[in-house]
């Protein structure tokens, strides 16, 4: 297993353990998709802290595995699956907030804006939307969040140029909510999180769903119907050729 959850009194905490950077696969996907929903319907869960292990909160899709591994068929189940995992982590009706203790890259980073409230870490970490600079689109789900959850300059300046911004960056242009020293994130998040078991169960997810109800129901049904405009053609010979230079660029 991959995502490790623990529970703290009525918090959980999700921790994506896949090193060492937590790049994104179709069963890691899954496995992040399937604990979401199992914790929306846990009534003993009243809050979510989501975290990374190690020094990285999520570096995305795994790039070696695009380069080389996937078909066509593998790789439209991994586009289904970033479908699945940002829909569920997105759509859940509970406080989620991210602990985001390194790292936050192209799906990583996502990830991390499906959350309610997001803590960066300080540090040299970096956080990107950078799916233009290995040649593919945004998954229909993913596109649907981001759009919804940053500000407009924001989201030209991040999708167009594929450019990773510091924190402090990321905090100026609204991408997360506030920055804590490294050994400081997870329990700003968890403090956070118990903040939130102060307002109202009902109130929380009713309020939640009116921020977030449209986008929720639009990719419901993309996920239910497994529907992607990208489907069949999403990582084609040139993405992973992508990949595979932005792979040899930082060895």
């Amino acid at each position: 297993m991959s995502v490790h959850t623990t529970q703290v009194g009525e918090i959980a905490h999700v921790e994506l353990a896949r090193p060492p950077a937590n790049a994104m696969v179709p069963e890691f996907l899954n496995e992040i998709s399937a604990q979401f929903l199992a914790l929306a319907q846990d009534p003993m869960v009243k809050a979510i802290v989501l975290k990374g292990n190690g020094r990285v909160f999520s570096a995305g899709m795994d790039l070696k595995a695009a380069a080389s591994a996937y078909d066509a068929a593998a790789s439209d189940q991994l586009l289904l699956g970033f479908n699945r995992a940002f829909g569920a982590v997105y759509g859940c009706l509970k406080p989620v907030i991210g602990a985001l203790n390194g790292h936050a890259i192209a799906g990583g980073m996502v990830l991390a804006l499906c959350c309610d409230y997001r803590i960066a870490t300080n540090t040299k970490a970096l956080f990107g939307l950078t799916e233009v600079r290995v040649g593919v689109p945004f998954p229909e789900v993913a596109y649907n969040i981001i759009q919804d959850q940053l500000p407009s300059t924001t989201l030209r300046r991040l999708i167009q140029f594929g450019q990773n911004i510091s924190s402090d960056t990321a905090l100026a242009w609204g991408a997360v909510d506030e920055s804590a020293e490294p050994d400081q994130v997870v329990d700003r998040a968890h403090l956070k999180a118990e903040e939130c078991l102060s307002i109202p169960s009902r109130g929380y997810s009713a309020v939640k769903l009116q921020l977030r109800g449209q986008v929720i129901e639009r990719n419901a049904q993309l996920i239910e119907k497994e529907n992607d405009r990208y489907l069949g053609h999403w990582l084609d010979d040139a993405a992973r050729q992508a990949a595979t230079n932005v792979l040899e660029g930082s060895a």
